[in-house]
């Protein structure tokens, strides 16, 4: 009941006389310890009869007078720290709500504005743990809430609001922190917090909300253990089911280095017989624990050790929670596919290539995410768009020597506001024969029309090829000339993988076949 009336009172100081066992002393003396503030005891003198006695009008006058000569106030306003009616002072009293990332729980691995924003709060809401951290070592004064759940966001949004208008009420703005472990940004329930703060503000509450992030325990592993995170596939799996783990593993194929933040020793149990079931039994587990503390755990192991659960050790706390690194040494690379419907391009009369022909192109290029694709002969964009659309982390550089294709190519580029095309007007070769620079990189083409000159286009890009690694290249034709001319040149420079598929796309109910296309594919 104590702790309830200092915490419901804004109490800092406590003072109270020595009035033994029947006053309760001892119990207010442990409810000031537990709420880590200041405690004055007025002791019984032994012999009080010559004591200068004071009625109880004496002494208010002493303290008002003493609170004017102070702060220049009337010693008539005086009750409590400021007057009722000192607007100015109660209007400006805006309250400050931080919401912080701990890191992983030391004072090491805080931010110096996360140290400091906690020495300075007088409301502390988190979990039980990261409440003990800051009320032993970093604010003794502040009052503790520690049945804060972060799931909870919008109790302790209301909680706060209801505590900052309180406080609001006696003309004074105080400093409230919420704790969350790890960084704020990262798998926090720091979102949902400040969301719900945020609506409270729009509603007419008086406080600042800020956030104060912290060091995350991907990026503390990763400092740990040497291995970058700055491509790595990163997930939480940790209370997600079954289903989470299996996307987790689906990635790790995919992925040479993957971060993923588990719950206790079985869901790395369960991760581990995922991969080797999907025979990724060569890939290497991190699994880490307790970070930055005295007991903290990295062991590391193969996915069969761990689903056996044989690199653990008996010591090993049962029910810690845990991050895992898993290293893929032969990740499988990565493709992508079509799927852009033909009536979402703006259309001229230049040609486009029809939608499932468009598909079956771009399948043949074998794109990765990366790729660096040139498109000879563009025409309306759409083979352009597409591949863009499907590699943002790669290139497209696209030529036409037609003035309504290039522009039609750079209506569509806009469109669908891809920043990684490059639309010019030019034929290819002879525009980088003339000074144009070839683009860097080259991994793909695509030659969509080639007005009579394709061998000079292949002899161009063979002598491209041999200076800087394979280049995948993919042709559409429709006359019998052109396939022709393009097997005559495949053959004469030994093309291994030359693959050749014939398309013609019918439509609508009647089912009336279109052209014939050619799609040819081949590495050089």
């Amino acid at each position: 009941l104590n702790e309830a009336l200092i915490r419901e009172a804004d109490i800092r100081h406590l003072v109270t006389k020595d009035s033994g066992a029947p006053g309760g002393t001892a119990d207010k003396t442990e409810a000031a310890i537990a709420s880590g503030i200041s405690i004055h005891m007025i002791s019984k003198p032994e012999d009080h009869t010559d004591m200068e006695c004071l009625g109880y009008e004496e002494v208010l006058k002493m303290v008002t007078e003493a609170a004017e000569e102070e702060c220049g106030t009337p010693a008539a306003f005086i009750e409590g720290v400021l007057p009722e009616d000192n607007k100015d002072s109660r209007d400006s009293a805006l309250s400050q709500i931080s919401l912080i990332g701990l890191g992983m729980g030391d004072r090491g691995s805080m931010t110096k504005e996360a140290l400091n924003t906690i020495g300075e709060a007088d409301l502390i809401m988190g979990s039980e743990r990261l409440i003990g951290i800051c009320r032993r070592k970093f604010n003794k004064r502040a009052e503790y809430v520690t049945e804060y759940r972060p799931l909870q966001a919008l109790e302790t949004a209301e909680y706060i609001a209801r505590r900052l208008e309180k406080q609001d009420a006696r003309s004074r703005g105080i400093s409230a922190a919420v704790l969350f472990s790890g960084d704020s940004g990262f798998y926090s329930g720091c979102r949902r917090v400040y969301e719900a703060l945020e609506r409270r503000v729009e509603e007419g509450l008086k406080a600042e909300i800020r956030i104060c992030p912290g060091i995350s325990s991907v990026a503390y592993l990763s400092a740990r253990i040497g291995r970058p995170y700055d491509d790595a596939y990163i997930l939480s799996v940790h209370g997600r089911g079954e289903d989470s783990i299996i996307k987790a593993a689906a990635h790790v194929r995919i992925s040479r280095d993957s971060y993923l933040l588990m719950g206790g020793r079985e869901d790395i149990k369960a991760l581990a017989r995922v991969l080797l079931d999907a025979g990724l039994g060569d890939c290497i587990i991190t699994a880490a624990s307790e970070l930055s503390y005295t007991d903290e755990r990295i062991i590391t192991g193969s996915a069969e050790g761990f689903s056996k659960g044989t690199v653990f050790k008996e010591s090993d706390r049962g029910g810690a929670l845990y991050i895992c690194h898993i290293h893929n040494p032969a990740p499988f690379e990565r493709t992508v596919a079509a799927g852009l419907k033909a009536g979402g391009f703006l259309r001229g009369k230049v040609p486009m290539t029809k939608e499932e022909v468009r598909a079956v192109t771009i399948d043949k290029l074998r794109l990765k995410p990366e790729s660096r694709v040139l498109d000879i002969g563009c025409g309306t964009g759409s083979v352009s768009v597409e591949t863009a659309c499907l590699i943002p982390d790669g290139r497209v550089f696209a030529y036409d020597d037609n003035d309504e294709a290039v522009d039609l190519t750079g209506a569509n580029v806009r469109k669908y506001k891809l920043p990684n095309v490059k639309v010019k007007k030019g034929c290819v070769p002879e525009i980088f024969k003339e000074g144009e620079s070839f683009p860097r990189g080259i991994t793909h083409v695509f030659i969509g029309g080639n007005k009579g000159t394709l061998r000079d286009i292949l002899d161009f890009l063979k002598a491209k090829s041999e200076s800087g690694g394979g280049i995948r290249v993919v042709l559409n034709m429709i006359t019998d000339k052109t396939r022709e001319s393009l097997r005559s040149w495949t053959d004469e420079n030994e093309i291994s993988d030359y693959e050749l598929v014939k398309i013609a796309v019918s439509r609508g109910d009647e089912m009336k076949a279109g052209n014939e296309v050619f799609i040819c594919s081949f590495t050089m």
